[in-house]
């Protein structure tokens, strides 16, 4: 089905690419699909020691405004140097948020299905005033193991393989957690290891030594002790297992088994996390 048929996707959407090209134009060609109001191009920096890197950034960001060219609301936000994993997604979102209240963001290695937006669009709408929700997502790494009857639900953990949020909650976010309580997983975990696993994290991130956004949501969504919407089945196929990526070179079984999945409406569920799936994040992750 599709949406741009009719009407124009009302839902902002910002991509944050880097130097993938073929990823990054599997993942817009899946956004131009829904024909979005608004679109958002975020690009960090080549990195200063992978000198032959900034040909291949500028030829990205080229043949995608090349591909963009004549559509109108498309913003570029395009980095001089290389900021790196860890701040150039949070100063794209931050960017994203000073213009928009509400909006979804995709990385370039994220291909949404065609669920994906439906179901975002939706839950946003539905949960804007709604305290107890932080974010939506639509990956679903528990689908193969639990049975969710094709309904919603909610983890207390953040998953950013296609997401979406609201201004409010973005406004929280803080990357450098050297202030926070390292023991806040304690409120959502009971054994040793996740507690001790998560304590880990969270001090290894205040220390810089881990090149990463996302584990700062989840520290957001358990100090503030709100969740993240889980769709009942994955709606976001991840390409980025490859030697182009800078976190996760490798595919495993698991990446590989987490396809786009189909999910229509009507969208029912419940503001509650499966017990389930804490029982898998106790006992398989850590």
């Amino acid at each position: 089905i599709n949406i741009a048929d009719k009407h124009k996707f009302d839902i902002p959407i910002l991509l944050i690419m880097f130097n993938r090209l073929e990823e990054t134009l599997q993942v817009l060609d899946k956004i131009l699909l829904i024909n979005p109001i608004k679109l958002y191009i975020a690009c960090d920096g080549a990195r200063p020691s992978k000198p032959s890197e900034s040909k291949v950034v500028e030829n990205l960001r080229f043949v995608v405004k090349k591909k963009l060219e004549g559509r109108q609301n498309v913003k570029y936000l395009f980095s001089n140097q290389n900021l790196g994993l860890r701040f150039a997604p949070v100063k794209a979102i931050d960017w994203f948020f000073e213009n928009e209240k509400q909006g979804i963001i995709l990385e370039d290695d994220c291909v949404p299905g065609e669920s994906f937006f439906r179901f975002t669009r939706k839950m946003l709408i539905r949960y804007e005033k709604d305290p107890r929700i932080s974010m939506i997502s639509g990956e679903n790494r528990f689908y193969k193991l639990i049975d969710f009857k094709n309904k919603y639900s909610c983890s207390p953990i953040a998953y950013v393989w296609g997401w979406a949020t609201w201004r409010q909650v973005w406004q929280q976010y803080e990357v450098d957690l050297s202030n926070h309580d390292f023991n806040i997983a304690n409120r959502v975990f009971t054994s040793v290891k996740s507690r001790r696993f998560w304590k880990n994290i969270f001090k290894v991130e205040a220390s810089r030594k881990l090149n990463t956004w996302d584990f700062q949501l989840s520290h957001l969504l358990m100090r503030t002790k709100t969740f993240c919407i889980l769709p009942p089945s994955n709606l976001v196929t991840n390409i980025g297992f490859n030697q182009n990526s800078t976190n996760t070179k490798k595919e495993n079984s698991f990446s590989k088994s987490l396809r786009a999945e189909f999910y229509s409406p009507p969208y029912i569920g419940e503001i509650k996390v499966h017990p389930e799936v804490i029982d898998i994040l106790e006992k398989n992750y850590y």
